[in-house]
Formats: C-alpha cells, sequence, structure tokens
C-alpha cells in the first residue's frame, strides 16, 4: 500500500515539474520593442519581429477634373455661351502646356430650370403656373498628367477665368475643379524599402537578443507586408495632397543562439 502511494507521488510531482518547464518556456515579449512579435524558448530559439521602412515621396501622376457651365435665356443662347467657354477653357488648358493626349472632355449635359408663379382667377381660384427661367449646360475637362507640378501651377487661373465670363460649377461639392494625386511608378523604391525594412527587423531582433542574452543567428522566415501609400496628413488626406507616404512593414523570424 505505501509503495502504491509513493509511485503516485512521484507521477504528481513529474507531471507539476514538466508543467512547470512548458510554461516558463513560453512568454510574450512586450517592452522590448514595437516590432517584436514574441519569443519561444525550445531546442531551437526563435525570435519574430516586424521590420518599417518609410519614405516620403512626391506624386508621378495627377487627374485634373473642371467642372464649368453655361446658360441662357433661350437654348440659343445658353448653347453659344457653352461653345464660347469651352473654348477659352481648352485655350486655357493648351497654353498651359498640356497637350491633347493629357486632355479629354465629357459628354454635355443639359437642363431647364423652372419658375412657378401663383396666379389668381377672377373666381377666386388660384393655380400655379410654371415657366421657363433658364437653359443650362455643363461639361467637364479632364487633365491626365505626369507634369504635376504644371497641374498646381495653373490651378489658380482658374480664378481669371470668370473675368472672360468663364462659369465654373463644382464638383461633388469640392469646388470647381478637384486634383487627384497618385504614385504609379514606385518600382525602384521596392527594393530599397525592403532591404531597409529587412534590416529594422534585425536592429529590433539584436535589441531583444540583447536583453535575453543571446545572440541573433540567421533568417529563418521572411513575410513582406503591403505597401501602404497615404497622404501625409494621414489616411483622410487620401488623393488629395502631392506628398505620399510609402510604408511597408515586414515580418521576419530569426533563430537566437544561447
Amino acid at each position: 500500500m505505501l509503495c502504491g502511494a509513493l509511485k503516485f507521488q512521484k507521477l504528481i510531482s513529474g507531471i507539476l515539474i514538466a508543467g512547470g518547464l512548458s510554461t516558463g518556456g513560453y512568454f510574450i515579449g512586450k517592452g522590448v520593442g514595437a516590432g517584436l512579435k514574441k519569443f519561444r524558448t525550445s531546442e531551437n530559439n526563435t525570435v519574430q519581429v516586424k521590420g518599417i521602412s518609410e519614405r516620403q515621396v512626391k506624386s508621378d501622376f495627377a487627374v485634373w477634373r473642371i467642372l464649368f457651365k453655361a446658360t441662357g435665356k433661350t437654348f440659343q443662347e445658353a448653347r453659344e455661351n457653352f461653345y464660347k467657354s469651352h473654348k477659352i477653357l481648352l485655350e486655357f488648358l493648351t497654353e498651359g502646356g498640356f497637350t491633347s493626349d493629357e486632355i479629354s472632355e465629357g459628354a454635355p449635359n443639359t437642363s431647364i430650370r423652372y419658375y412657378s408663379e401663383r396666379k389668381q382667377e377672377a373666381h377666386g381660384a388660384a393655380e400655379d403656373n410654371q415657366e421657363i427661367a433658364s437653359y443650362d449646360f455643363s461639361g467637364t475637362f479632364t487633365v491626365r498628367t505626369s507634369h504635376v507640378d504644371q497641374v498646381g501651377k495653373h490651378i489658380a487661373g482658374l480664378l481669371h477665368l470668370a473675368e472672360r465670363g468663364v462659369m465654373l460649377g463644382t464638383i461633388w461639392g469640392s469646388g470647381a475643379s478637384e486634383v487627384r494625386y497618385f504614385i504609379q511608378d514606385f518600382d525602384a523604391l521596392r527594393p530599397q524599402m525592403l532591404e531597409e525594412a529587412t534590416k529594422s527587423a534585425r536592429v529590433m531582433a539584436e535589441k531583444f537578443a540583447e536583453h535575453s542574452h543571446a545572440k541573433v543567428g540567421v533568417m529563418l522566415k521572411a513575410a513582406q507586408g503591403t505597401f501602404t501609400i497615404e497622404g501625409m496628413d494621414g489616411p483622410q488626406d487620401g488623393e488629395a495632397g502631392v506628398m505620399k507616404k510609402i510604408r511597408l512593414v515586414n515580418h521576419v523570424t530569426y533563430s537566437l543562439q544561447n
């Protein structure tokens, strides 16, 4: 009976010791660095870290959309005013150095505005009488160009078009024109940023290893994150700003040597 109790006690002690070793061998590394993900102690110690690369880059492509309008008391008058504004605006763009390949235009839209007049009849009844107030035309020019500085230079010139009789409309409540800036070619930056992110990950791993009294070994695994492009003021800046922030985050696993 006593022998069986001793065997059971040894079995329980062995389980507790094994459980303690297993629990103590894994922990989350917090405070060592923002790039540290986790550290696992085993026969092959590893550390998983994040490497980051950021660049401020100027956009290399712009899409400039301009809305203009014309009105008249008759359809003929509105159409003539539209063609006049169309000609002035097209000259403004071509004289600004934009080519025919960079300039496109949308189909014109027409509409009729009415005003209502309530008339009192002799017998006391009233009726609404609708009459045409004006005929309205609207059109758009869109400039797609890699000359982003040229766009910025000529936006202010839109203000002087009013002096020549051009009436500009409103695009989605954002004003008479809208400019969106993009980065189309950053292939040259990809290898550079990948190298920077990998070096950043190595530095983070070495910082952790220093605190753990270990040395960073070989790279075991690397997973390239996605490139993100946003405005300098954050995602809310969207495509409005000419300067962009490109960010790459890499996830890298290194071996650790005690």
